[in-house]
């Protein structure tokens, strides 16, 4: 009798190639994850920049810096009047609107909602750009919003950001620590006119 050609596969071979697919992808999966979320912050970044330079131009042609949309009153949380994020009405910085087609929002752009706190960046998942204003003015501004590379060079952490808050005047935001009133502090990324972030 002639030998057969084995035309197929036998279940035990079958078996190792799924095995090895698995861990494979369950090496390759946490890695693409990863690099999704880096690329994100870049994204945060280049947005951040290119409402400061909107908000540049604007102030140039009204002499302070444009209000947000949807005006937002916080109870103590802040020495500021007004904040508002990139997840309300769309254009969420209303006065930017004829200097920018689109007003960027956060890739995310999603948040939990705490009633007591509102619902800034720097709560862990609040992936939202914040706009605030700092004093009557409009003169400066804060600008913000939460990375998810917890290593990124350009944190809060390392980069101690300057924001205004309370009566205390600038100072790094929410001590860029992390606590567990402000677990994402540390994480903040700000491009704002007193930042030093650039």
């Amino acid at each position: 009798m002639k030998n057969r050609k084995r035309l197929s596969f036998t279940l035990i071979e079958m078996l190792i190639v799924i095995v090895i697919i698995g861990i494979l992808a369950a090496a390759l999966v946490p890695r693409l994850a990863s690099v999704q979320g880096r690329a994100r912050d870049s994204k945060r970044k280049v947005d951040l920049k290119t409402i400061y330079n909107a908000n540049e131009i604007y102030k140039v042609d009204n002499g302070v810096y444009p209000k947000p949309n949807n005006l937002t009153r916080t109870s103590g949380d802040y020495n500021m009047d007004f904040q508002i994020y990139s997840y309300n009405t769309q254009p969420w910085i209303s006065g930017l609107a004829s200097y920018l087609t689109t007003i960027p929002v956060d890739p995310i752009n999603t948040y939990e909602y705490l009633a007591a706190q509102g619902h800034p960046p720097r709560y862990t998942g609040n992936f939202v750009y914040q706009y605030s204003r700092v004093l009557n003015d409009w003169l400066t501004y804060d600008l913000t919003t939460q990375l998810e590379n917890r290593s990124d060079p350009d944190r809060c952490e390392v980069k101690l950001y300057k924001y205004f808050y309370l009566a205390t005047g600038f100072q790094p935001y929410y001590g860029c620590t992390g606590s567990t009133a402000n677990p994402a502090a540390k994480y903040i990324y700000e491009y704002s006119p007193h930042s030093d972030s650039f």
